[in-house]
């Protein structure tokens, strides 16, 4: 395994940008999984209000940080052969494929949506991004990809 640092493709002045945009749709599952329990807990029409509000944003998000990362994968041979990385992209696309069944229910019936599709779609996008992050991590810190030594 190499461990020489790999710029990012889809960078600017050396900063990789999608680790720049993955922050916005990670605290938007979470927040979405947060926003079904305080309708699980209280039956409340604003979480549920909320929760579409949130899913649609993690998804619209989600597919924004998904391009330079994809730019990244593609453009670079050592990326796109990382077992990882590859893993990295196919998780990632399931939870976007998640955000997105889960934002479709939630758009004509709110609150009949969140009990129970809502709720496990949230819980397994926020654990399934938990694991993406894990791999990011592994990508940046131990492969360094998205690295620029200048």
């Amino acid at each position: 395994m190499s461990h020489e640092p790999t710029p990012s493709r889809a960078a600017i002045k050396g900063h990789p940008i999608h680790p720049m945009l993955v922050a916005l749709p990670i605290g938007l599952v979470v927040a979405a999984l947060a926003a079904d329990i305080g309708y699980l807990a209280e039956g409340s029409r604003a979480w549920a209000l909320a929760g579409v509000w949130l899913v649609g944003g993690a998804f619209f998000s989600g597919l924004i940080a998904a391009v330079p990362g994809f730019v990244d994968f593609v453009g670079n041979r050592r990326i796109r052969r990382n077992v990882t990385a590859l893993r990295h992209g196919a998780v990632n696309g399931v939870v976007v494929v998640l955000l997105l069944v889960s934002f479709l229910l939630r758009v004509p019936d709110p609150e009949g949506a969140v009990l129970p599709s809502g709720l496990i779609l949230s819980a397994l996008s926020a654990a399934i991004v938990g694991y993406s992050g894990w791999l990011g991590g592994e990508l940046s810190y131990r492969h360094m990809f998205g690295v620029d030594p200048s």
